[in-house]
């Protein structure tokens, strides 16, 4: 009688380990085959324009973000500054201090050529230095040190190189053509000498400086602030820098223009 009252308890355990096997196998085999499974998880926050999207559009949905800001507005929450065209790093720099900004966290080099569709070089900013006044110093050191490791880059293929029109994706073992390397040689050779190359800069602050940043467009060349929710965290969020040649919809800009030459100095 035991026995006979044990075979359906084995049945029972014997179909509920099926089960859960099954569910297992389906669930390895879908995260394996999701989009993306092997890279990292798509970003909810995004700062910048979107594809398609129209610039006054844009520029009306950033201004909205410091009117009714999301969450506590005292809080510190991560923005895209651009600017209505490169600037060089002072005059990027001195926009930021004048609105009372302690923290500089990225900055996007790109040098506008018409008809000739630019890189868009990130770079990492470190906090100002006891002895620096203001941020210039730091802009300045982060686009020096940014073209002179994509210039290395462009070197060692292997080690990975910029791409045109990207905010600093790298293609690991793509060999850049002449025409790449022109680009960038252009934009290295105008953060070097001090030329127009910031369009944009990532800061943390709070809504009120942001605001007074914003309102300052006429005298620092502001073109745009955007700000994220203040629980947005730092390399959870896309950016996606609003260029200068964007003026009517963003989109991929022409690029069937000669790429200028560098101007030979006697140094």
């Amino acid at each position: 009688m035991r026995e006979v009252a044990a075979r359906p308890v084995r049945a029972v355990g014997w179909f509920l380990l099926i089960v859960a096997g099954v569910v297992i196998v389906v669930a390895m085999l879908t995260a394996a085959l999701r989009p993306g499974a092997a890279t990292p998880p798509i970003m909810s926050d995004a700062l910048g324009p979107e594809n398609g999207e129209r610039v006054d559009d844009y520029l009306d949905f950033a201004a909205s973000t410091l009117v009714d800001p999301d969450g506590d507005p005292n809080a510190p929450r991560w923005a895209l500054v651009s600017y209505d065209g490169a600037r060089p790093t002072d005059e990027a720099a001195a926009a930021i201090d004048a609105a009372g900004i302690e923290r500089i966290s990225q900055v996007l080099l790109n040098t506008p050529v018409e008809g000739v569709s630019m890189p868009v070089i990130p770079a990492a900013v470190a906090a100002p230095t006891s002895t620096d006044d203001g941020h210039s110093g730091p802009l300045g050191r982060a686009a020096t040190s940014a073209v002179t490791n994509g210039l290395y880059a462009l070197d060692h293929p292997g080690d990975g190189v910029p791409t045109a029109g990207t905010t600093g994706e790298q293609a690991p073992t793509q060999q850049a053509d002449a025409r790449e390397r022109a680009k960038f040689e252009l934009t290295a050779d105008t953060v070097r000498h001090e030329g127009e190359a910031v369009i944009g800069v990532i800061v943390r602050a709070d809504v009120e400086q942001l605001r007074a940043l914003a309102a300052s467009r006429d005298s620092t060349a502001v073109r745009s602030v955007e700000a994220l929710p203040p629980d947005a965290v730092w390399g959870r969020f896309a950016v996606r820098p609003l260029l200068p040649g964007y003026t009517d919809v963003v989109a991929p800009l022409p690029d069937d223009a000669a790429v200028p030459g560098i101007a030979q100095s006697d140094e």
